[in-house]
C-alpha cells in the first residue's frame, strides 16, 4: 500500500473498515513508468490515457494498435459498395450505421459522401452512444454549410484516436437539412434549471437530463404560442438570448409542455430571456444507399430517420454514405480507462469544417484550491485549433460589444478586460473528455503571439464546457 495516504476519522476503524476505505481510493501517480509495479487504484497517464489500475500489475495501461486500419465496408462479403441515388422531401433527415463490435477498436477517421443536389444544405455529423438507453451525443464534424465546391465528393477526415471499447454499441450518423425556406419567431420565457414541467411562462432545463429542455405553451406574458412551438421539430435551432443555441434533435407535446432533446446538451443561467425558434421548409434531400449491404455482418445495421426524429428511425442492412476508418485496439484487462486526449484532423471539402467552429461555451475559472465556479457564459465562439494542442479562440461578431476576452487570475473569479477579439489557449488535458482545460493569455495589442502570452502555471487555467473540437 501506499504509505502517503491519509485517512480522517472522529472514532476508530476495524480492519475491514480500513481496508473497505482503501478500495475506495485512487491515487495519482504521475507519468506511467515502464518496469513499475503499480498497485490496485493507482492512477497513472499514458500517450494521453488516464488509466486506473485494478489489480497489481507490470503491464502497459495505454491502449495499443493491433494490425492496419481499414474501411468497415471491407467486412461486408458484398464489398465493394454499389451506391445508388435515393432522395426524399424534409426539413431534416439523419443516416448512418450502428455498429456493436466484439473487440476493441480504434476509430481513426470518418469517410463521407456528399451528393449533387445538396447545395447550401447544413450537415454535421455526431456519434450516439448507448442508442438504445440514454443517447448522448458527441460532435464528429461540426455543422458546416455545404459549398459548390463539396458536391459528388467523398470526404475523408482524420479524427485522431477514439476508442471504443469491446461491446460498446454507438452511432455514427451524419444529419443534414435545407437552410433555405427558414421561419423565425420570438417570444420570452423564464428559464430555469429544474426537474418536471415548468408552469405558464417558465421554460425547465432538466437537471438529471441537460438535453432535455422544455416549454410551457404559454410564454411569459400569458400568451399561448402553440401555432408557433407546434412547427418545432428535428432541424429546428432554439437560440437563447445572451445564453446559448441549441440544435433540435426530437420534439413531443405532452398536455401544455413541449419537450425538446437539445443539443448540446448544456445549460445556460437562469432568467427570462428572449427566446429565438428557427424551423425550415420542407425541400428534397439526396443522400446515397446500398440496400442489404449489411446482410453478412452481425456487428453493422444501417439507421435512416426521413424526418430526422428518432421515433422515425429504421434499422436495416441498408449502407449510407458514411464510413468508419479502423484500427483494431488492444486493452490489458490490468487497466481501466478513465479518459483519453487526442487530437484530430481536418475536412478535405471545401465548405466542411477544417480547423474552426462555431460553439456556445461556459467559461471555468480555477481557484488554486481546486475548486471551480461557473463565471459567464457566450454563444457564438470560434475555436480554431492552430496546432496541435493550441487553439485560438474569437468572439463573432455581435456577440459581445466590444469584443472583449476573458483572462485567468489565481482566484475563482474573471476579468474582462482588453479590446482584443483573439485568445490564445493550450490544451493541457481533461479527465472529462467534453471540456478543454488550458493555460490562457491575451493576445499582445500588436497582434503578434509570443511564449510569454500563455500563463504557465498548471494550477491557474479556464475551461470550455462543450463538445471537445478534435
Amino acid at each position: 500500500m501506499k504509505d502517503d495516504l491519509k485517512f480522517r476519522t472522529q472514532q476508530a476503524i476495524t480492519f475491514d473498515d480500513y481496508d473497505a476505505n482503501m478500495r475506495r481510493q485512487m491515487y495519482w501517480s504521475g507519468q506511467w513508468v515502464q518496469g513499475t509495479s503499480y498497485e490496485a487504484y493507482e492512477v497513472v497517464l499514458d500517450t494521453g490515457y488516464l488509466m486506473s489500475a485494478n489489480k497489481t500489475t507490470l503491464e502497459r495501461p495505454a491502449p495499443q494498435t493491433q494490425g492496419d486500419e481499414y474501411l468497415a465496408v471491407s467486412l461486408s462479403d458484398d464489398e465493394p459498395p454499389e451506391f445508388i441515388e435515393d432522395s426524399i422531401g424534409s426539413a431534416a433527415i439523419y443516416f448512418g450505421q450502428r455498429y456493436n463490435f466484439t473487440q476493441a477498436q480504434f476509430i481513426r477517421g470518418l469517410v463521407f459522401y456528399i451528393p449533387n443536389g445538396t447545395l447550401g444544405m447544413e450537415m454535421a455529423i455526431y456519434l450516439r452512444t448507448d442508442p438504445l438507453g440514454t443517447p448522448a451525443f458527441q460532435i464528429l464534424i461540426p455543422a458546416f454549410i455545404i459549398q459548390a465546391t463539396d458536391l459528388d465528393r467523398w470526404v475523408t477526415i482524420p479524427v485522431g484516436e477514439l476508442l471504443i471499447t469491446a461491446g460498446s454499441l454507438f452511432d455514427v450518423v451524419a444529419f443534414m437539412r435545407p437552410t433555405a425556406g427558414a421561419t423565425v419567431f420570438t417570444y420570452n420565457w423564464d428559464y430555469v434549471r429544474n426537474n418536471g414541467d415548468p408552469l405558464s411562462g417558465q421554460a425547465f432545463h432538466q437537471n438529471n437530463n441537460q438535453a432535455d429542455l422544455r416549454f410551457h405553451e404559454e410564454d411569459f406574458g400569458g400568451t399561448n404560442r402553440s401555432s408557433d412551438l407546434d412547427n418545432i421539430g428535428p432541424g429546428s435551432n432554439i437560440n437563447m438570448a445572451g445564453g446559448l443555441l441549441w440544435s433540435v434533435t426530437a420534439a413531443e407535446k405532452i398536455g401544455q409542455i413541449y419537450h425538446f432533446d437539445v443539443n448540446p446538451a448544456s445549460r445556460a443561467g437562469d432568467g427570462v430571456a428572449a427566446f429565438e425558434f428557427t424551423f425550415f421548409g420542407v425541400l428534397p434531400i439526396p443522400f446515397v444507399v446500398d440496400l442489404l449491404y449489411w446482410t453478412s455482418v452481425a456487428q453493422i445495421n444501417g439507421i435512416y430517420s426521413p424526418t430526422g426524429d428518432v421515433a422515425d428511425e429504421v434499422v436495416d442492412e441498408t449502407l449510407f454514405g458514411i464510413d468508419l476508418v479502423l484500427q483494431g485496439a488492444s486493452i490489458s484487462e490490468d487497466w481501466d480507462v478513465l479518459a483519453h486526449s487526442a487530437e484530430g484532423g481536418s475536412a478535405s471539402a471545401g465548405g466542411a469544417p477544417e480547423l474552426s467552429t462555431v460553439f456556445a461555451i461556459s467559461w471555468i475559472g480555477q481557484a488554486t484550491n481546486g475548486l471551480c465556479v461557473v463565471l459567464n457564459e457566450y454563444q457564438g465562439v470560434e475555436v480554431e485549433r492552430t496546432a496541435l494542442g493550441k487553439y485560438t479562440l474569437r468572439f463573432a461578431a455581435g456577440v459581445v460589444e466590444p469584443a472583449t476576452v476573458i483572462i485567468p487570475v489565481t482566484v475563482a473569479t474573471g476579468v474582462i478586460m482588453d479590446s482584443s477579439p483573439e485568445l490564445r489557449i493550450e490544451d493541457v488535458g481533461s479527465i472529462n473528455v467534453n471540456e478543454i482545460l488550458i493555460n490562457s493569455g491575451i493576445r499582445n495589442k500588436g497582434g503578434v503571439f509570443t511564449d510569454d502570452d500563455l500563463i504557465q502555471q498548471p494550477t491557474n487555467f479556464m475551461a470550455i464546457i462543450g463538445e471537445r473540437y478534435n
